[in-house]
């Protein structure tokens, strides 16, 4: 098997900027370009030098990291990826497995993982480096030597009483303090940063563990994680034929294979799924056969009830008309009743009614006779009254009159007793003394009238 000469140089090295030109000319125009074979000239054996070996192998490494940082170039052959007629006709030979493509391919990606891991190994040695090393940088030390110096020139400034000298000299201090926090926080920030760092163990990136979702999402889907993941997995495959001694198996055979049996089984799903849609279709039949005789039954009972209500109601109205005609008899009997007391009541006697009027005027006599004597009682009774009324009367008065005597004797008695008081005292003129002699004389001759 011919190998073209640029393998070697693609595998080994960086692509050139000749290489990365070439690579774009060959997507924008076709890999035929430059016209080295035309278009009637088809590739019609999988062994031309032409054709991609890493293609028929399983995989091309170098159409994985196009415009990456782990960019291989274009590949070496001009017909890459190989079209599957081609590949078929490989699989189906009896030089499948035996042509050596699978040794190129599994030799080549070695040495991108190899490369990878080294790769990753120095950047997890750097991280853990930069996390151990915890001195100081150089400016916040010289900040540091700054501030010192100052602080003495300050202090000899204060000691030589130059006073505006050595406050000029501490808000230098102080604009100083303050440029070494920020650093300090600046530094801070990246040594954060820094610890948060971790490498990817299949593509050797760095990743942030500080890092949105969304970014660690794109990152793993990314060609570069993709890649690297197919890479190892073929490379896995590889050594695994290698070791084992069996033959590679056929891609897309299998895999044509692979799509007949999953197009079984997807009819076959399909066929399942339609007869367990008829199933259901027949349970749900079943189901509203049950829920019609349900259905049946209970208008059926319904029914009954309703003739049941209808009887009964029929039976009802009979037992009112029953009860009405009942009624009604009644009521006629006892009119017939009271004609019979009215009849009754007509034929009465005369003799009867007389005695009844007889009756009542004897009542009347009596009730008349009975006034009379009251009356009499109550005159009499009021004669009675008046006469004890005069008597008491008569010695009311005399009462009165006997009373009015006692006062004007008693006025006397004391009129008299004064008028002896004041001749006793001598104080009565001789007018007076006749007046109140001609009043004793009254007085006494009451008082023997009196006795008399």
């Amino acid at each position: 098997m011919e190998i073209p000469e640029t393998q070697e140089k693609c595998c080994y090295r960086r692509p050139t900027e000749t290489d990365i030109f070439a690579h774009i000319l060959d997507e924008l125009l076709g890999r035929n370009r430059n016209g080295e074979y035309s278009e009637s000239d088809d590739l019609k054996r999988f062994d031309d030098p032409r054709v991609c070996k890493y293609d028929l192998a399983g995989l091309c490494p170098y159409q994985l990291y196009t415009n990456t940082r782990s960019d291989l170039g274009p590949c070496p052959y001009a017909c890459c990826p190989v079209p599957e007629h081609l590949v078929l006709q490989y699989e189906k030979s009896r030089r499948f497995g035996m042509c050596g493509y699978e040794i190129e391919l599994e030799e080549l990606l070695a040495r991108l993982v190899r490369r990878c891991d080294s790769r990753a190994r120095s950047l997890r040695k750097k991280i853990q480096d930069e996390r151990k090393s915890n001195k100081q940088p150089k400016e916040i030390v010289q900040i540091d030597n700054e501030i010192f110096q100052v602080l003495k020139e300050a202090e000899k400034m204060g000691e030589e009483s130059k006073v505006t000298e050595s406050q000029r000299l501490l808000e230098k201090v102080e604009e100083l303090k303050k440029k070494k926090t920020a650093m300090q926080e600046k530094i801070s920030k990246i040594l954060v940063k820094e610890q948060d760092l971790i490498v990817c163990k299949d593509c050797g990136a760095k990743l942030s563990l500080n890092d949105s979702a969304q970014r660690l999402t794109a990152h793993y889907k990314g060609k570069l994680h993709i890649g690297f993941l197919k890479v190892r997995r073929k490379l896995a495959e590889l050594t695994e034929i290698r070791r084992t001694g069996r033959k590679p198996l056929p891609r897309l055979l299998s895999s044509k294979s692979n799509i007949n049996q999953e197009n079984e089984k997807e009819n076959e799903q399909t066929r399942n799924k339609e007869r367990e849609r008829k199933r259901e279709r027949g349970r749900e039949r079943e189901k509203d056969k049950e829920r019609n005789k349900e259905k049946d039954k209970k208008r059926e009972r319904t029914k009954n009830r309703e003739k049941e209500r209808g009887r009964e109601r029929d039976r009802n109205k009979e037992r009112d008309r029953d009860r009405n005609r009942e009624r009604e008899r009644e009521k006629e009997r006892e009119r017939e009743r009271e004609r019979d007391r009215d009849r009754k009541r007509e034929k009465r006697s005369t003799r009867e009614k007389k005695r009844d009027n007889h009756e009542r005027e004897r009542n009347k006599e009596y009730h008349k006779e009975r006034e009379s004597k009251r009356n009499k009682e109550r005159e009499s009774n009021h004669k009675e009254r008046k006469g004890e009324e005069g008597e008491i009367i008569e010695t009311r008065k005399r009462k009165n009159q006997i009373s009015d005597q006692n006062e004007i004797k008693i006025q006397k008695e004391l009129s008299h007793q004064k008028s002896r008081r004041l001749l006793e005292e001598g104080e009565i003129t001789e007018k007076s003394d006749s007046n109140l002699k001609n009043d004793l004389s009254e007085t006494e001759e009451g008082e023997i009238v009196e006795k008399n």
